[in-house]
This record gives C-alpha cells, sequence and structure tokens, in this order.
C-alpha cells in the first residue's frame, strides 16, 4: 500500500477537532453529523431499518454528475468521518449486504467500505488505504450492462500489486459478509467472513494512524441502487491483550464479537 489511490490534493473531509480515540463503533441507529461528503454526495446517505435492525444505506445518484464531477474519480460516491486512532496494533470491522443483484444479471453494482491511515488530512508519502468490498462488472468494459465478461467478486485494494485491486477467491454469495482489517504492527490481515483472504506486508509509515472510516457505493449511471453498511468500527488493540489476539483463536473470537453487536 505504499502508493496511494488518485487523489487531488487534501482529503475532502475537514479534520477541525483532531482527537485522538482509543476506538469508535457506528451501529447507524442515527447518522453521526461527523460523516462528511467524500468525492461526491450520493443520493442517499442514512440509516434505515433493514433486516430487523438499523443499517447505513448509501444510494449513488445513478445519473451523469455535472462538469467537472464526471470524471471515473467522482463516480465514487459517499462519505467518510474522522475515527483519529493512534496504535502500534488495530481491527477495522464491518458488515456489508450482497443484494442478489449483485450475484447475477446483467447488473453493475460496486461497493467498497474504506480505511484510511497516514498523516491527518494531507496525502504524502504516509497515507494508505485498505479497502474491502463486492463489485459486478466487466473489469474490461465496466461501464457496459451487455458486456460478456460480466462477474462478481470480492476484492481488497493493494496499491502496490499490478493492478490496485485483488480479487479474491472466495465465491459471491448474497447475505451478510463481515470484513475485518487487522493490523499487528508490520503487516494488514484481512478477514472475510472469519477466514484469512488476503495478507499485505507493503505498508506505508503511517500505517499505525488510522484517521477515517469510509462508506461508499460507485455510480454508474445506470439508475440508482442501494449499498447497506452496519456496525462500523475502528478499535486499538493493545498490548499484551493484541498478542494473543493475533494468533488465531483470538481473531476468530474477535470476529464472533463483531457479529454479536448485531
Amino acid at each position: 500500500m505504499k502508493k496511494t489511490l488518485l487523489v487531488t490534493g487534501a482529503i475532502v473531509a475537514l479534520f477541525a477537532a483532531q482527537t485522538v480515540r482509543a476506538s469508535y463503533t457506528d451501529t447507524f441507529d442515527s447518522l453521526n453529523p461527523g460523516w462528511t461528503t467524500d468525492r461526491y454526495e450520493p443520493l442517499s446517505f442514512g440509516p434505515v431499518s433493514f433486516l430487523g435492525g438499523n443499517w447505513l444505506k448509501v444510494t449513488p445518484t445513478g445519473v451523469n454528475s455535472p462538469s467537472p464531477f464526471d470524471s471515473t474519480f467522482y463516480r465514487t460516491q459517499g462519505r467518510q468521518i474522522q475515527t483519529l486512532v493512534n496504535s502500534s496494533q488495530w481491527a477495522f470491522s464491518f458488515d456489508q449486504y450482497v443484494p442478489t443483484e449483485a450475484v447475477s444479471g446483467n447488473n453493475l453494482r460496486r461497493s467498497d467500505g474504506w480505511g484510511r491511515f497516514g498523516d491527518v488530512g494531507v496525502e504524502n508519502a504516509n497515507t494508505g488505504y485498505m479497502i474491502m468490498g463486492y463489485k459486478r462488472f466487466d473489469n474490461a468494459d465496466p461501464f457496459n450492462p451487455l458486456a460478456g465478461g460480466i462477474t462478481s467478486a470480492f476484492r481488497v485494494w493493494d496499491a502496490d500489486t499490478a493492478n490496485g485491486w485483488v480479487e479474491l477467491g472466495t465465491p459471491v454469495t448474497a447475505g451478510v459478509h463481515s470484513w475485518l482489517a487487522l493490523f499487528n504492527g508490520s503487516s494488514i490481515q484481512t478477514y472475510l467472513d472469519g477466514n484469512l483472504v488476503y495478507t499485505d506486508t507493503t505498508l506505508t509509515a503511517g500505517a499505525s494512524s488510522f484517521t477515517s472510516m469510509f462508506a461508499q457505493a460507485y455510480n454508474f449511471s445506470d439508475g440508482p441502487y442501494d449499498a447497506h453498511f452496519d456496525n462500523m468500527s475502528i478499535t486499538a488493540v493493545p498490548e499484551p491483550t493484541s498478542t494473543i489476539m493475533l494468533g488465531g483463536v483470538g481473531v476468530l473470537a474477535l470476529l464472533h464479537r463483531i457479529r454479536q453487536r448485531k
């Protein structure tokens, strides 16, 4: 993750109160006013009653944006919230709902949860991102609903790879899925539904400073659709507990607690 995503200057959010936290969890029972537009404001962003509880719903606009917001950069629509956690080890997690329309058919879909680390309020060599989510489109022709290579995949972002995006071997199924990114001081281990699916060992120097969480959906300009998130959390993992947690059994226990929040 040494390289950052394509960005233009400072991060959109204004970090007025740079308070270091031990943890922050959003269950989306109400909308924290700290969530601010990232890149481009979606059609809707807020809590809804869903699957018997409260979830965050993100709905992209579904139409072409006016210039200069009509580039692929601004097609990522959502919000971010400052969650400054400084720790030698931390855990970033969230639940994500995959709808049936993202599994089959000529539907174009993409939704991701993002975590950012590095220096507050600026993009530089210390900045890094972990991004976890799902997609349904043809990688060679992403805006064509009639493309012949439309596939679904769970993905993570690693800027040090050839294409940035790494598609995982886990089959995409409809329903609730739990993501966990665990920074252990030297690498970020990504878990999907309790299974280790990716390890990134090429991190920036700012990895110990987790600054923001994002909830995003992608605008394909073929009509709006809904993306859902729940229990988005960043938690500092203190010593010596972290030594046990990173050993395997502890990771599963953490994942169990994440699911129990619902």
